[in-house]
């Protein structure tokens, strides 16, 4: 009986847990200069890179409407930073099925 009410106890706080599998911590590394965006949508890009992409020739565009929650993008420098980078259930048709919040500045370079 007494481990029943354990395994009971057990089974409820797993299913409490407040993990989110749609949501996972990432390297980011943000480039001194914007660019102009066109195709689906037209606008200011971030130059980015993520991954293991950091360090390698290639940006990729980041549309500045999808901001990264707390950061406040300045030109002229290069960041690393440590973003939570999570799913959106029901994204918008016209925006990014991922929603990025700022960790912590790990660098701020002046280019």
């Amino acid at each position: 009986m007494k481990n029943l009410i354990v395994l009971i106890n057990m089974m409820i706080l797993a299913g409490c847990s407040t993990a989110n599998h749609g949501t996972r911590e990432i390297d980011m590394r943000v480039n001194s200069y914007t660019v102009e965006c066109v195709g689906e949508m037209e606008g200011t890009c971030l130059l980015v890179q993520e991954g293991d992409k950091i360090g390698g020739i290639e940006w990729e565009y980041f549309y500045y409407h999808d901001s990264i929650i707390g950061f406040d993008y300045e030109p002229g420098y290069i960041y690393m930073l440590k973003l939570e980078k999570r799913k959106i259930d029901n994204p918008p048709q016209d925006g990014s099925s991922f929603e990025y919040e700022l960790i912590s500045i790990v660098s701020k370079e002046k280019v």
